[in-house]
């Protein structure tokens, strides 16, 4: 008859936890006491991340009227102190999805540069009566422009939010029993 060895590797058991990720906030400015509308001017607020990854970016809008289209929210690289040309990512709101002043947000996904700063910029949309309103209290580091081109500094605080994505793992406290060596984590995502 034959023998069966039982090798090391044989005898592992698979120890599962639970675990995924989740949100930590990065950069803020949430007061809101006023807004400026989006309909002649694209406008954004400067911000320079403490972690790498940008998973999430939040602010404060609501809708004038009947905006004709969906918001459009872009991520631009800063250059000298203004939204660069380099866009990062365009990303949309449905116009159906703002209502009064509230938090929207929208997921990102981009690895950022720390050394660096970024702009979180809405694009114009509609006329004075149909339009959204990006709201805002105190001062920040803003710029606006009528073309998206050429931008002019300003110190409006729009509100925003941006967060990192940071793993969330239950580990095992003790494994010091003599099995432990039979115990083998790995993390599964």
């Amino acid at each position: 008859e034959p023998v069966l060895k039982e090798s090391d590797e044989e005898r592992y058991t698979r120890l599962f936890g639970l675990g995924g990720d989740q949100l930590v906030l990065d950069q803020k400015q949430e007061t809101d006491s006023a807004s400026l509308t989006l309909e002649a001017n694209y406008r954004g607020v400067k911000f320079t991340p403490k972690y790498r990854i940008l998973d999430t970016i939040g602010f404060i809008v609501s809708k004038l009227g009947s905006p004709p289209l969906d918001l459009t929210v872009e991520l631009i690289e800063d250059d000298a102190g203004l939204p660069g040309k380099n866009v990062l990512r365009v990303l949309t709101i449905a116009k159906e999805k703002i209502s009064p002043a509230a938090w929207h947000y929208l997921k990102i996904g981009e690895d950022l540069n720390t050394a660096k700063s970024y702009w979180i910029v809405l694009r114009i949309v509609g006329d004075a009566s149909n339009t959204y309103r990006w709201h805002y209290s105190g001062a920040g580091t803003s710029a606006s422009s009528a073309d998206g081109i050429s931008w002019s500094a300003g110190t409006t605080g729009f509100a925003f939010r941006t967060y990192t994505m940071t793993p969330v793992l239950n580990i095992v406290d003790d494994l010091s029993t003599p099995l432990s060596k039979f115990f083998r984590e790995e993390v599964i995502k």
